[in-house]
């Protein structure tokens, strides 16, 4: 008895179950690979913008740009991990679905399988040690991730402490350049009304876009505030101008630098759509690898579509504060579903194409066993169940004189063969059996099924039909 992956033929069942945990490993490992090279591209960014920052001290509002920049590239190295882990698990997850479908399988039929006795606990056994195996193949970029994200961590508290510092440090300039001046000024009215000016002029200046940075209501509550003190200073209440004066000027200058926050946040955010939308683009654009594009054309062709919709939006977006934290998480769900494709088939893409060229090995042993039933095919055409998916089952109709042979083969390496249109259906019969004959040299037949009667045209499981573990000859 003997099973087939990948269109190789194993005659243990605990080795055809290592070769489909090793194609999971080989996948996760892949993936874990692209994403580990990504995060040292973002951790290269990060300790960028942390020196920099130490360079600029002097300047609030780059320091804000860049701390917005980390806080961002901190996110995607949390989100990197995250998707890691979860591919850890769905690898996992196929390889608990498969063992619990052929235990399934086995307790109904007295732990056997195609009529040989099974080990249960020896594939049980099996599962465990290749699901730590999955584990180990990913622990070294799991480790660096890990490592790379803390210390990423600690990178994102250090700047905005010194934002914070930095904020300090220029409100005490402010308050000192006035202490300075109160002490100059003998005329406390001329003070309150300079205090009144600045106050104005960061209302006025343009710095302040309040209908689109969502601060409408404080912008009018410290124009309110403003006028009070205007109408205290005019009103030659000196004294009580001076500290409304003094408190409005500190508010005005306070919402001034809360809109140069949310400028920069916005800015930030819309940076970070452009920026993920160029690196999938770079993923699965016109410089994706031939493997890929040989073996993921439908679904390039859709990721491709989805980030030329989700660039065309993106004029008319992150333009309205209040809408902010909505147009950000919607992208960000969508991002993460194209990003999370993207490395899923790219780290497919190698082991997908070793099986279709596999695949169509066993098509060119299959048609020279075939020849020796039925004599020199006359024709073979080729299509895949799914038009235009090569990973779908490829169909082959084989024309031998006339006879005729449709063969449905899997990338697992499951085959289907279905003869028709012979002269009658003692002649379906014998053909049947030498072709049984020829395959059970060298090939497991999983199930066979001889019909008595002559058909004109092959059964047809349907397009989206899934290939059987085994070989089936019909």
């Amino acid at each position: 008895m003997s099973w087939t992956f990948e269109g190789k033929r194993y005659y243990s069942y605990s080795e055809y179950q290592r070769a489909q945990a090793e194609a999971e490993r080989r996948k996760a490992a892949q993936a874990a690979a692209d994403m580990a090279a990504e995060d040292r591209r973002l951790r290269k960014e990060i300790d960028r913008d942390r020196a920099e920052m130490d360079r600029v001290a002097n300047d609030l509002v780059r320091q804000m740009e860049l701390t917005r920049r980390v806080e961002t590239n901190v996110r995607a190295l949390e989100r990197s991990q995250q998707r890691l882990e979860g591919a850890v698990e769905q690898a996992g997850s196929r390889m608990r679905e498969g063992l619990a479908k052929l235990e399934r399988e086995l307790s109904g039929q007295g732990n056997t399988l195609h009529g040989v006795q099974v080990d249960v606990e020896e594939l049980r056994r099996n599962h465990r040690e290749q699901v730590e195996e999955l584990h180990r193949s990913v622990e070294s970029a799991r480790t660096e991730m890990r490592g790379g994200l803390e210390r990423a961590e600690r990178q994102r508290h250090e700047a905005e402490e010194a934002i914070r510092q930095a904020v300090r440090e220029v409100d005490r300039k402010v308050e000192s350049d006035r202490e300075t001046r109160a002490r100059g000024e003998a005329d406390q009215a001329a003070l309150a009304a300079a205090d009144v000016e600045a106050a104005a002029a960061a209302l006025s200046g343009g710095e302040i876009d309040a209908q689109p940075l969502s601060l409408a209501a404080e912008v009018q509550q410290v124009r309110s505030r403003l006028a009070s003190a205007r109408d205290l200073l005019a009103r030659g209440q000196t004294s009580a101008a001076l500290g409304a004066c003094n408190l409005v000027r500190a508010d005005a200058q306070s919402l001034e630098r809360e809109a140069c926050g949310r400028r920069i946040e916005i800015a930030a955010a819309r940076a970070d759509v452009e920026g993920r939308l160029v690196r999938i683009e770079r993923r699965v654009g016109e410089s994706a690898s031939a493997d890929l594009r040989d073996c993921y054309p439908a679904e390039l062709k859709r990721l491709r579509e989805s980030l030329e919709a989700t660039r065309g939006r993106l004029p008319g977006r992150y333009r309205d504060y209040r809408m902010l934290s909505v147009e950000r998480r919607e992208d960000d769900d969508l991002l993460n579903e194209l990003e999370g494709e993207a490395i899923e088939i790219t780290a497919s893409a190698g082991v997908v194409a070793e099986a279709a060229e596999r695949r169509r090995d066993q098509v060119d042993g299959l048609l020279t066993r075939l020849e020796e039933v039925y004599g020199g095919v006359t024709s073979a055409e080729q299509s895949f169940a799914v038009a235009g998916d090569p990973k779908s089952d490829l169909i082959v109709d084989a024309v031998f004189g006339s006879s005729k042979v449709r063969l449905r083969l899997g990338l697992d390496g499951s085959v289907s063969i279905d003869g028709y249109g012979h002269g009658s259906g003692a002649e379906c019969a014998a053909a049947a059996q030498r072709v049984l004959e020829r395959l059970n040299d060298g090939i497991a037949v999983g199930r066979a099924t001889v019909e008595r009667t002559a058909r004109d045209q092959a059964v047809d499981p349907g397009a989206n039909a899934a290939a059987s573990a085994g070989n089936e000859a019909l």
